[in-house]
This record gives C-alpha cells, structure tokens and sequence, in this order.
C-alpha cells in the first residue's frame, strides 16, 4: 500500500506488476492481471450494489468489469469502450456471513489508457453496509498497535486516581 493505493512497489510501472494499482475511487488492471477490489459480508442477508463504472480516456480498446464469487460465479458483467459511463447496480444478492464478492476489472489484452474510475457501495434493508471511496485503507494495525489504542482510549488511563 502507497500513496493511498494498493500496488507492487513505490514507483510505477512495477517490473512485476506493471501498471496493476486499485485506490479508493478507482485503478488501473494489466495485461495478464485483473485488478481485484474484495469485500467481506459481516452478517447474511440480501445486499445491493450500486456504481458506476467509468472509462475515463478518449483512447485505449475500452474495459471489462465484473462483480463475481470467488468459485466463480458472475454476478455481473459490463463491456466499456474508451468514456463510456455504465451503472452496475445489482440487487437482492444473498450472502452469508464472511462470504466475499470481488470487484474484477480486466484490461481486454491491451493496457494503454485503461485507468478507470469505480467505487461501489454496498447496502442492505436497513442503509449502507459500504462505500468503497470513504471505506478503502491499507493494512490495519498490527495486533500490538491496536493492544496499546484500546489502552489509551479506556476509563483507566483516562482518569487518574
């Protein structure tokens, strides 16, 4: 993770992963890699996912988006040719708690100009679950870090006797 986006190293092209980055509101995929968004259920229930799919240049042979299962089943599938804007919005998809879904954009075999904009937000019956802009982070704290936050936010460190 850096500069806000997940990717191979600090400098891009990456020799491995060439141009393969995903941030909060969007990415860019490879020639021979997808780039993958993965969200986790917390609870079952039915969801609905709401976004727009977005290709932003002129140039490029446009886009593949997919919403699909990891034994995966598609969900949905959306062809972009270069500025297209389409909706993928898909509704009353059952999952089960610490079920995954990934958000798969391919490059159609050519990676020029193939940066798009995509960041989808989740919902249930009872409001938004998740919103892939305000939601997207990097790692998470490491076990010792997140010990020594619980710490310092309790009563006892908050009040001296």
């Amino acid at each position: 993770f850096e500069k806000g986006q997940w990717r191979g190293k600090q400098q891009l092209p990456d020799q491995t992963l060439g141009w393969l980055n995903w941030t909060s509101n969007g990415g860019h995929p490879e020639k021979d890699k997808h780039a993958t968004l993965k969200w986790t259920a917390i609870e079952s229930g039915k969801i609905h996912i709401m976004g727009s799919f977005v290709a932003p240049s002129k140039k490029g042979n446009g886009l593949i988006a997919r919403i699909m299962r990891p034994d995966g089943e598609i969900l949905g599938e959306w062809t972009l040719n270069p500025t297209d804007d389409v909706s993928t919005n898909l509704k009353g998809i059952k999952v089960e708690a610490g079920d995954e879904l990934w958000f798969v954009v391919d490059s159609r075999g050519e990676v020029a100009f193939d940066s798009f904009r995509w960041a989808p937000q989740i919902s249930d019956l009872k409001g938004l679950i998740s919103d892939a802009e305000n939601d997207f982070s990097g790692p998470g704290l490491p076990p010792q870090a997140q010990l020594a936050q619980a710490l310092l936010l309790s009563n006892e460190f908050f009040y001296i006797d």
